[in-house]
């Protein structure tokens, strides 16, 4: 009952769509696919940015979307438009939607909610072991990722790129709905690369975003002291309410992640080395309740 062709570990963007792909492929009409995740993927837990060219395959799933963009310094501030690009947003919990919809109407791939606590391979199966069951593939595509995977190499450094977010919401029109602060470097540097990134969602709400480039992670009261500053000097504002918070740590190296692959297994997503080092480009949100964190 627990035996699969393929087991795709992660419902997250590199999950979800390698199993859209294979059910749109008819190599794996008859295969048994198993998509294993610990959550659900019914909250909107995470969100992706990114720049296009006209219409594309998310189309649908674009929440927002904006055309200019804004670059800032202590000496210079540059606004321009982007055209032919758009920067685009997906929230999570449409992307799930959208694609466990499509997943979940293809007879041949099971979701199961269980979280994995150890994996081992033999020359014909591999077996994942989980909380409430024991699932054995002949091929698994693994996207948990672990900075362990990076920096138990010393040939590559590994960065961070690590953000502390608020998405904050005014009762005044204060922000340019039409415009990206992309990078806002006029923030103090303190030896390493940081800048604040701000997304209007409307008028009176935008995510306010600290963003650094370094070894190491700061403690949490030193990102939010920073949105703070930001939001009193640049927009003149002490009242708003947080709605949401965030965090994120994207590994930046030239580390090769393809060195983990084995036989049965392959990694995909971050772990694979997938992640791009785009602000925005991923983060774990949630309202109110989250303890400081996302995505």
């Amino acid at each position: 009952m627990n035996e699969f062709d393929y087991i795709i570990i992660g419902a997250g963007a590199s999950g979800l769509l390698l199993a859209d792909a294979m059910a749109n492929d008819s190599f794996f009409d008859q295969k048994k696919i198993l998509l294993l995740d610990k959550v659900l993927k019914n909250s909107n837990d995470r969100t992706w940015c990114f720049w296009e060219k006209s219409n594309g395959q998310f189309e649908e799933i674009i929440h927002k979307r904006w055309n200019s963009i804004h670059f800032q310094g202590e000496d210079v501030a540059k606004r321009t438009k982007i055209d032919p690009y758009s920067y685009k947003m997906i929230r999570g919990i449409d992307f799930y939607d959208h694609y466990l919809k499509k997943v979940k109407a293809t007879s041949n791939i099971t979701f199961v909610q269980d979280t994995v606590v150890g994996i081992s391979e033999t020359e014909d199966q591999v077996a994942v072991k989980a909380v409430n069951n024991t699932y054995t593939g002949k091929y698994i595509f693994n996207s948990l990722f672990d900075y362990k995977m990076a920096t138990q190499q010393t040939k590559y450094p590994v960065l961070q790129q690590h953000f502390i977010g608020w998405v904050i919401k005014v009762n005044k029109p204060i922000f340019n709905t039409e415009e990206v602060t992309y990078m806002d470097f006029s923030i103090p540097q303190k030896g390493n690369t940081r800048f604040m990134y701000v997304l209007p969602y409307s008028n009176d709400t935008a995510l306010i975003e600290y963003t650094l480039f370094s070894e190491k992670l700061l403690p949490t009261p030193e990102y939010e002291e920073a949105i703070e500053d930001y939001i009193l000097q640049r927009f003149q504002c002490q009242e708003y309410e947080i709605i949401e918070r965030e965090f994120g740590s994207i590994p930046m190296t030239a580390y090769d992640f393809r060195e983990h692959h084995t036989n049965r297994i392959r990694y995909i997503g971050t772990a694979g080395g997938w992640a791009k080092p785009s602000t925005g480009y991923t983060f774990m949100s949630t309202a109110n309740k989250v303890p400081k964190l996302i995505a």
